[in-house]
Formats: structure tokens, C-alpha cells, sequence
């Protein structure tokens, strides 16, 4: 999604004179109204998700298969808003003042470096070339109710893409790193089981590029250029379209909270295929191990059921001579 993909439109001109009109104070800074409004459910996203982060990785399983489903539904949020923010931008200018403004917008914030869709469609499709299918169709209510939501939002608001871009790529900046470090500490032959201990690069090109970014900053001049613009344009909107993008954040983490939670479902009824992959052992070492288990549990009770035996056996010859020995005495 380049930054030039906006096709060159008489547009800028019209938007001078709303920008001014618009200026607001530091009070109506958009990101910091975002935070205030979305704090909670904020912090009950990213408790479900380091507690779950654990579960799809070593020593708890031995494959990425569980990340590699969890990280396919996220990536249907990334495609869905930029696909339809590149499409906006694309599109034939309608000649109107506010569809001026909102390509200006728009189009500002698009930082070069920043889009996310190319490099998640390439680690899936390494993950699936390694793994096998990673999806389950039958059970996608979450993710397809949040796509389509936000589809029907950018057309009717295409100005709530802040929303969506902020909240998106601001979890990539910040908390991103941190799961990105317990990601690679898996190992190269976690993600590629032909891939030797000393190859970390080659992992993080092929399987984890979505949290990577080009340059030798790692993405800081890309965080800061996208937050000053993501302010500025929040100056530029009007107050009621401020309230917008601040309800469609809500609404993103709310979508967001329930499509961790069909996940759970996912898993926890089976409905994935490689399922018993998810668990420490497979299914046949499990299910070795059991039997293993019972064997010896049935032997134990056997030889205390004979040490009993003996036991008994061994009281009832001594009474039979104590007996014997009596009746000897007597006569």
C-alpha cells in the first residue's frame, strides 16, 4: 500500500480553509480521547492474550499451529481496513468539500512502511506450507462479523480508518515487541522443524515479518511520524466525527475480545484439526503414556493383592502348626 497510490486530485486545494476551522486544543487531542475512553476493555484484551500467549508456545506445544490460527484472524482485521482505506484513496474524486478533507486525511496518515497486509499473507503462507491448514471455517461468527462491521463503517465514515489504524498499529509498536521477543525465544526449529538453532534471521523473514520493520530504527520513526499525524488529524475533524473514531475504537476492542474468545471455542471443542498438536504430547505419546500408566498401576495392585495373599496364606499355616503343635502337647 504505497503512500503515492492516491491518484492526484484537485482536492488539496479545498481542504485549507476547513482545516483552520477545525484547529482544536490540546484537550481534543484524538489518541489521548481514544486511551481515556477505551482503558478498560483495553487492559482485559491484553491480560486474555499474554495468558493465552503462553499456551501456543514451548514447552506447552510443539508446533505453531495455535499461533498460527490466532495470528490468520487478527490479519483478517488488518486486510479489512486497509484494503478499504487503499480503495478510498483509489477511488475517483466525487468533487465534494468534506470528500476532500477525508482523502487529505487519510491519505497523511498513510505512512510509508507502516501497512501490514503484504507481510501477514507471507508468513501464513510460510506457516501453511510448513504446517498444513491453519484455518476453521465452520467456526469464524467473530472474525466475519468484525470484518464486516468495519467495512460498512469506512464506507459510510471513511474518516473512523483513525480508529482503526491506531489501535492496530499502536498494539504492534508497543506491546507487539514484547510478544514478538517471546516469539523468537521459541526458536528456529519450533517454526521450521528443518531449521537449525543458529538460524533466528531467516525465522523472523519467513514466519514473523508481520513484526518486524525495514531500517535499522525498528519501526520508532514509523511509530513517531504516524502518531504526529494521526494527532494533526485529529485536529481536523469535527467534533461528532471525533466521537465516531472514538466509538469505532470501543467497538474494535470489543470485536477484538470476542474473536479471542472463538478462538477458545475453537480449541477447546476440537472443531481444529491438528488439535491434539496443541497439547504437550500428541495424541499416540499420550495415549502411550496412558496405557504405560495403567499398566503399572495394574501390576502394582496386583502384587499387593498377592503380597496380601501370601500374607494371609503365611498367618494361616502358622496357626495350623501352632495348632498342630498344640494338640501334640496335649496328648
Amino acid at each position: 500500500m504505497a503512500v503515492d497510490a492516491c491518484p492526484a486530485q484537485n482536492w488539496r486545494a479545498t481542504v485549507d480553509k476547513s482545516h483552520n476551522a477545525n484547529m482544536q486544543a490540546a484537550d481534543a487531542d484524538l489518541p489521548t480521547r481514544i486511551r481515556a475512553a477505551t482503558r478498560a476493555i483495553h487492559h482485559t484484551l491484553n491480560t486474555t492474550i499474554i495468558r493465552r500467549l503462553a499456551l501456543g508456545l514451548p514447552p506447552e506445544t510443539r508446533s505453531p499451529q495455535l499461533y498460527a490460527l490466532g495470528i490468520s484472524r487478527i490479519a483478517e482485521i488488518y486486510y479489512a481496513f486497509e484494503n478499504a482505506w487503499r480503495d478510498y484513496l483509489d477511488s475517483p474524486y466525487s468533487g465534494v468539500e468534506i470528500d476532500a478533507r477525508y482523502r487529505a486525511i487519510l491519505h497523511d496518515i498513510l505512512i510509508p512502511g507502516i501497512a501490514r497486509s503484504q507481510r501477514l499473507s507471507s508468513d501464513l503462507a510460510h506457516l501453511r506450507a510448513t504446517w498444513g491448514p491453519i484455518d476453521a471455517p465452520h467456526h469464524d461468527e467473530a472474525i466475519r462479523s468484525a470484518v464486516a462491521h468495519m467495512s460498512v463503517s469506512i464506507q459510510a465514515k471513511p474518516y473512523v480508518v483513525l480508529a482503526y489504524s491506531w489501535i492496530m498499529y499502536m498494539a504492534l509498536f508497543n506491546g507487539g515487541r514484547w510478544i514478538r521477543e517471546q516469539l523468537l525465544d521459541a526458536g528456529p526449529s519450533f517454526w521450521d522443524r528443518k531449521s537449525s538453532h543458529a538460524e533466528k534471521a531467516p525465522i523472523a523473514q519467513s514466519y514473523l515479518s508481520f513484526w518486524h520493520f525495514d531500517g535499522s530504527d525498528d519501526g520508532e520513526d514509523v511509530k513517531l511520524a504516524f502518531k504526529t499525524r494521526l494527532i494533526d488529524a485529529g485536529s481536523r475533524l469535527t467534533e461528532a466525527e471525533r466521537e465516531d473514531v472514538v466509538a469505532e475504537a470501543q467497538a474494535l476492542f470489543q470485536h477484538c475480545l470476542s474473536i479471542v474468545m472463538e478462538i477458545d471455542t475453537v480449541v477447546s471443542s476440537n472443531r481444529l484439526r491438528p488439535v491434539a498438536s496443541f497439547c504437550r504430547y500428541s495424541f499416540p505419546s499420550f495415549y502411550f503414556r496412558f496405557l504405560v500408566t495403567t499398566a503399572i498401576l495394574g501390576s502394582a495392585v496386583y502384587v499387593l493383592s498377592l503380597i496380601s495373599f501370601v500374607w494371609d496364606l503365611d498367618l494361616f499355616v502358622t496357626c495350623c502348626l501352632l495348632n498342630s503343635v498344640h494338640i501334640t502337647s496335649a496328648t
